[in-house]
This record gives C-alpha cells, structure tokens and sequence, in this order.
C-alpha cells in the first residue's frame, strides 16, 4: 500500500498519539529494549515527511515493521513497540489490530501505563471511524487502567478525550 507523507503527518497531528506514547515513557524508569531503535526509525519516518520522500518513509515503516515483526517471539517484545507502529499507521482497520497487539503484550506484561496509553490511542482510532460508543468505552478502560500510575499527563489527556465526549 503506498502510503503519503502528507496524509501520515495530518493523521499524526490529528490523532496526538505520538505526544502520548512518549510523554507515556518520560515518567517510566526503565525504557523498553528497542527503545533507541523505534525512536530512531520513527524520526527517520516524520523526516520523510517533511522532507516529501514518500518512498523513504515508506521504507522506514517497512523497517519498523519488521523490527516489530522479529522481536515478537523474543525477549525484546514491548507494548511500546506496538503503539508507535500503529500511531504510524494510517489505515485505521490495521492500526486498531496493532492497538489491540500492543494491549495483549501490555497485560501480559503486567504493564499498566501501557495499557492505558494505547487504550487511550485505541480510542481515538475508534472516534476517527465514528464508533464513538465503542470510542468511549476503551476510554474508560485507559482511564481505569491509569488509576495507579504517578503519570499524571497520561491521566490528563485521558480525561480531556472523555470530557470532550
């Protein structure tokens, strides 16, 4: 699927889930282990984006595809990893399963800010396909997912999506 720089860049705007996922690991103590990895592909992608090389972007999303992809099986599986492919995502159907990828390892992983940071992205995909019931649910479910986590801007931006519903 050819993917446009400009339609990712206006997704990202839009959706915010960016801010999410890394103001999520600002207060954490230990970064995930492809922490450095992601974050570098992902400035690769938003480089690509301004710079309108869509074939480069394209190819950097393919890379953290496939990181994501070869780490599944391994000690190096992180919710993190998950979430930032499907904020990358622009096809709402494929990011809402990569959403749903990222929760599964976030429980498993006992891991609730997590679960609550790609609840809350989940939740905005959902409104971005008019399923607002189904939108606030998973709102709901972030929000009780962050009841014990000392980020208090993750418990913020939860609550601004749920006061705007």
């Amino acid at each position: 699927m050819k993917r446009s720089g400009a339609s990712l860049a206006a997704h990202l705007k839009k959706e915010k889930s960016m801010k999410t996922t890394f103001l999520g690991l600002k207060h954490r103590q230990i970064e995930p282990p492809l922490y450095d990895s992601v974050v570098e592909l992902c400035n690769d992608i938003m480089n690509a984006i301004d710079n309108e090389e869509s074939e480069a972007e394209l190819e950097y999303y393919q890379e953290l595809e496939q990181l994501c992809e070869e780490a599944e099986s391994s000690a190096l599986n992180h919710p993190f990893q998950w979430e930032v492919l499907a904020d990358l995502t622009t096809n709402n159907a494929n990011a809402i399963k990569l959403y749903k990828k990222g929760v599964a390892y976030a429980h498993d992983q006992a891991l609730p800010d997590f679960i609550a940071s790609i609840k809350l992205s989940l939740a905005r995909r959902y409104l971005s396909v008019s399923n607002n019931k189904l939108a606030y649910n998973t709102a709901l479910e972030a929000l009780d997912a962050a009841k014990d986590s000392s980020n208090n801007e993750l418990k913020q931006e939860i609550d601004d999506f749920l006061l705007r519903k």
